[in-house]
């Protein structure tokens, strides 16, 4: 599978900001410069540009079917060097690739959730060890990544979506910061948290949110 070059093109747009035609789209204004380079120009600023701007592809000169398949393997579960031997890739350009399609992810999901309502918010931390317990050379102890690591996660129940994860310590400063993370990707109304009771989380939660309010469990009569 190669692009679709007409069906980029019919969804590009000019992005100079002084260009009269600037960010509307199926004005008639997109002409096509190279299908060869697929490149794109605007007839109204007279702009020339690739139409993989600003997706995952851009500057990637590998075909768009190898870099999919390679992808589609990896999510399944081959290993990068199983990979690599199998569609003829070196370990590094799938490394590379993995980091840009994750930088892109992670960009469109931040651009996703803007005004994001939420309703519920399950938190809930776990823990996991970086790099390795034992044998460490001076400089692997004085790195400050290696150790315990805590993670922060936000899960919406109904859907299961985890709408934010936060790396860091285990300490009040860190739920105040994950708290914090969870209001800037939502449209800033208070939900309901429900968590372990972990002391860190009613301060930031009252300061961000509105009230605090414990689940009390009564038995029946």
């Amino acid at each position: 599978m190669e692009l679709d070059f007409d069906k980029y093109k019919a969804q590009q747009f000019c992005d100079n900001p002084d260009c009269d035609a600037y960010g509307k789209v199926a004005e008639n204004n997109i002409r096509t410069h190279s299908r060869l380079q697929h490149q794109v120009y605007c007839n109204v600023c007279t702009q020339i540009w690739v139409i993989t701007k600003g997706t995952f592809f851009y500057n990637l000169k590998a075909p768009v079917s190898l870099i999919l398949e390679v992808l589609k393997l990896l999510s399944e579960g081959m290993g990068i060097r199983a990979v690599s031997r199998s569609k003829g890739v070196t370990t590094d350009a799938i490394s590379a690739w993995v980091l840009k399609a994750a930088d892109h992810v992670n960009a469109l999901t931040v651009y996703l959730e803007r005004e994001m309502h939420l309703t519920q918010c399950q938190i809930d931390e776990f823990w996991s060890y970086i790099f390795k317990k034992k044998h460490l050379s001076e400089d692997e102890m004085d790195r400050e990544e290696v150790g315990d690591r805590w993670t922060l996660v936000n899960v919406l129940p109904r859907s299961g979506f985890i709408q934010t994860v936060h790396h860091g310590k285990r300490t009040k400063q860190e739920g105040e910061e994950f708290i914090k993370t969870i209001k800037q990707n939502s449209d800033g109304e208070a939900p309901l948290f429900l968590s372990d009771g972990w002391p860190s989380y009613p301060d930031p939660t009252l300061t961000a949110a509105s009230t605090f309010e414990p689940v009390r469990q009564h038995r029946p009569d």
